[in-house]
């Protein structure tokens, strides 16, 4: 993960602490945490999804949800996999923008050095960068009509 093992040390009196330095991720790095992600996310949206009444507004919304997210991971795993239609992706874009919408309200509650802000940090960038991967797919399908 790390593609720099160097480390710097800072003397504090005789105690030397070594810490990592130059971290940088690759781009798969990255799309490898966002896929797991919205993994976590889908899982969670299922589990939750089962616990409704089927049929109710809420089991219908984990469901759409569910399936929004499917998409997303699909869309950053292979961009080339053309098992979707137009439809198909921009009905899955209004789940993504309400989890978005969401996560960022609540992560105003929360200081920046808190875990729960981070781990919110992490959802609205794994799903942010899913939608743009699903909206340049969309664009290439009006462009081409395939």
């Amino acid at each position: 993960m790390l593609s720099d093992t160097r480390s710097a040390t800072f003397s504090f009196g005789l105690n030397l602490i070594p810490l990592p330095c130059n971290t940088v991720f690759s781009m798969e790095d990255k799309s490898k945490k966002y896929v797991e992600t919205i993994q976590m996310i889908r899982d969670t949206s299922e589990k939750m999804g089962r616990r409704f009444t089927e049929g109710s507004s809420q089991h219908t919304l984990m469901v759409h949800r569910a399936r929004a997210l499917m998409i997303a991971e699909t869309c950053i795993v292979s961009p080339d996999d053309r098992s979707y239609s137009l439809e198909d992706l921009q009905s899955a874009l209004p789940p993504l923008e309400s989890i978005v919408s969401k996560s960022s309200k609540a992560q105003e509650k929360f200081k920046i050095w808190h875990g729960h802000y981070g781990r919110l940090q992490d959802m609205i960038e794994a799903l942010q960068y899913a939608q743009s991967c699903m909206s340049r797919e969309i664009e290439r399908i009006a462009e081409t009509g395939n």
